[in-house]
C-alpha cells in the first residue's frame, strides 16, 4: 500500500484502488493526487497484471470541482446548466435518474459493491475490453454508417488477439466436445429397379411362346 497525505493506493487481484483521503477539503484534487493517478495509468499500460483502476474517496464528497464539458456530455446541457451555472445540487437518486451515476448503494455496502463490479472486469481479456471502449467512444457521436464500420473493425480484430485466443483454447481444453455415439447400421434398401416389383401381365407368356 502507498499512502500520502491526500490519497492512498492499494493493488490486489489486478485492481489498482486509489482512495482520496482529503475529505476536510471535499477531496479537491491536488498535485500529489494527480501524480498518483498518472502513475496508476502508466502501470495499467505497462503491466499486464494490472487491469482495472478503481477510484473512490472518503468523506461526504467524491471530489469537488470537475469538467463542465464532460458533465455536459454525460447529463446533457439542461442538467449541466442546472448544476454548473445555477449551483444546484442533486441527490443520489437524481444523479442516477439523469445518468450521472449508474447505481446507488448504501454507504456500508459501497466498497464491497464497487470491488465486486471491478473483479470480473479484471478477468476479461484486455483486448476485448479495450476494443469495446474504443468502439463505444468512437460510435457515441458518429453517424450510423460510421458506427457500423467501427463495429465491424472491432469484431474483425478481436479474434486475432493473443489473449482472446488463449481464453478460447483454455475453455475448449476444459470442455471437450462430447463423443458422438455411432450411428445404427442401416438396413439395405429394397431393390427399386423398374421391373423388380412388376407381376407378369396377362398373356405375356403366350407372347413369348
Amino acid at each position: 500500500m502507498i499512502t500520502t497525505q491526500d490519497a492512498r493506493r492499494d493493488d490486489s487481484g489486478g485492481i489498482i484502488t486509489i482512495t482520496f483521503t482529503r475529505d476536510k477539503k471535499l477531496n479537491a484534487v491536488t498535485l500529489p493526487m494527480l501524480e498518483m493517478l498518472e502513475e496508476a495509468g502508466h502501470d495499467l499500460a505497462s503491466d499486464d497484471r494490472q487491469r482495472v483502476l478503481l477510484i473512490t474517496a472518503e468523506g461526504r464528497y467524491f471530489t469537488s470541482g470537475g469538467g463542465i464539458s464532460r458533465l455536459t456530455r454525460i447529463v446533457g446541457a439542461p442538467w449541466a446548466k442546472w448544476i454548473a451555472m445555477a449551483g444546484q445540487t442533486v441527490d443520489a437518486q437524481q444523479a442516477r435518474e439523469i445518468g450521472l451515476v449508474q447505481a446507488v448503494y448504501p454507504q456500508a455496502e459501497f466498497a464491497a459493491r464497487a470491488r465486486a463490479f471491478a473483479e470480473p472486469l479484471a478477468s476479461f481479456p484486455r483486448e476485448a475490453v479495450g476494443l469495446a471502449k474504443l468502439a463505444i467512444d468512437a460510435a457515441e457521436h458518429a453517424d450510423r454508417r460510421t458506427a457500423r464500420d467501427v463495429d465491424r473493425i472491432a469484431q474483425t480484430l478481436l479474434p486475432t488477439g493473443p489473449e482472446y485466443r488463449q481464453k478460447i483454447d483454455a475453455f475448449l481444453s476444459r470442455s471437450p466436445l462430447p463423443e458422438r455415439s455411432p450411428l445404427p447400421e442401416r438396413s439395405p434398401l429394397p431393390d427399386r429397379s423398374p421391373l423388380s416389383d412388376r407381376s407378369p401381365s396377362p398373356g405375356s407368356d403366350a407372347k413369348k411362346a
